[in-house]
């Protein structure tokens, strides 16, 4: 099933990423190609030895991530991947719930096959893209840095995020985005415009997914 509620909001949530990815200044590639058999749009920036392959969390793309890619993108060489099943430029089925991150360790190691030319590969994850991480069992990954991992414990809802969330899914306003992202931003920082408009877009088009479910941690032998 399509993760958009109507084709014209697939187009508003697409037409969005290529414009912030087209207005980015850093020199990048834009590429559109079949992992594990299913479409898969990577953002290709920076240069070096060393490849760092950035797994947004659930709702994000690359294209809201740009500032990070930026950063990086200065040190290193980055490909950053729009998660199939999740609002961006991959594919727009959603996975089934049954063997979900089975499936999604599987699409990381062919994409990490994909697109390493050289050496091995440290893999960033954020929410879900840390618990694909987790999963992944690919030789080439040498390093992962998780952020906010997902799949780790169950999914804690506190009244406040819970209030916050429901105000977002119904309400689907540049208000309620910007609420439940002010509750999820750490204290004294305040979330990107960019994030807000985007956040909204996804309420209002996309059939939202949550918990990851638990994680069967691959075996990483030296990796840290």
């Amino acid at each position: 099933m399509s993760i958009y509620r109507t084709a014209v909001g697939r187009c508003a949530v697409q037409r969005w990423c290529f414009d912030q990815l087209d207005a980015w200044p850093v020199p990048h590639e834009n590429v559109l190609t079949s992992v594990h058999d299913v479409d898969t749009h990577l953002v290709i920036a920076g240069d070096g030895d060393q490849t760092v392959v950035v797994v947004p969390g659930t709702n994000f793309p690359a294209a809201a991530c740009l500032p990070l890619l930026t950063a990086m993108a200065g040190r290193c060489r980055v490909v950053a991947a729009d998660v199939p099943g999740q609002p961006g430029l991959s594919s727009v089925e959603r996975v089934a719930a049954a063997g979900r991150l089975e499936w999604y360790s599987q699409w990381l190691t062919s994409l990490i096959e994909h697109t390493t030319t050289h050496g091995p590969v440290t893999v960033l994850g954020h929410s879900l893209g840390a618990a694909i991480a987790l999963a992944c069992d690919s030789p080439l990954v040498d390093h992962q840095v998780l952020v906010s991992p997902g799949g780790l414990t169950r999914l804690r809802i506190t009244p406040r995020l819970l209030g916050t969330s429901a105000a977002w899914l119904l309400r689907r306003s540049f208000r309620a985005s910007a609420r439940l992202l002010h509750t999820m931003h750490a204290p004294g920082h305040a979330a990107r415009a960019e994030l807000v408009e985007w956040m909204a877009l996804v309420a209002r088009h996309v059939r939202t997914s949550a918990d990851p479910g638990g994680v069967t941690i691959a075996a990483t032998g030296q990796r840290s």
